[in-house]
């Protein structure tokens, strides 16, 4: 058998308590690499139940779209009429006009809900110096596009038949 010297067998040892720190290091950075994947499984669980749960919640939403879809194709539908057609500012056409729009309003309730959106209406069926007289009031966004009958009063001052009662 060979002897080992002194010093070889130091520098054994040394290297030997240096691979066991390092051994040591490596089972605590495996143990906290385990713990962070336990946490991350853990988190990436909750999240998979929280998008499970969200999931049902939006297909319960779509069912009850549909029934409330299904029970919106069931009421009467309003009457397909014609619109009236374009007004150009001509005093003895102006209440024809006016009466037409009022029955379209009349008729379609749910197209045309809000005092907007029944000036919309009246704007989108001017030409001529109706539309010259309109314009200004859509450019300059105008308290009266907001106001049906307001506006209706103002339109009836440009263009109403002056000899009506």
């Amino acid at each position: 058998m060979e002897s080992v010297s002194k010093q070889e067998y130091m520098r054994v040892i040394s290297e030997l308590d240096s691979l066991s720190n390092k051994f040591v290091a490596l089972e605590q950075e495996n143990q906290r690499l385990l713990s962070d994947l336990q946490q991350v499984s853990v988190e990436k669980a909750q999240q998979h139940d929280e998008l499970s749960k969200r999931v049902h919640q939006l297909e319960a939403m779509v069912l009850s779209l549909r029934q409330q879809d299904s029970t919106y194709q069931n009421l009467p539908k309003e009457p397909k009429i014609s619109l009236p057609g374009k007004f150009d500012g001509t005093r003895s056409q102006f209440r024809g006009f006016l009466n037409q729009v009022r029955l379209v309003i009349h008729m379609h309730p749910n197209r045309y809900p809000t005092d907007a959106s029944r000036v919309g209406l009246v704007g989108t069926l001017l030409t001529g110096t109706a539309l010259a007289w309109f314009a200004p009031l859509l450019e300059k966004k105008s308290s009266l596009l907001e106001n049906f009958e307001a506006f209706i009063e103002e339109f009836k001052a440009s263009f109403g038949d002056t000899d009506s009662v």
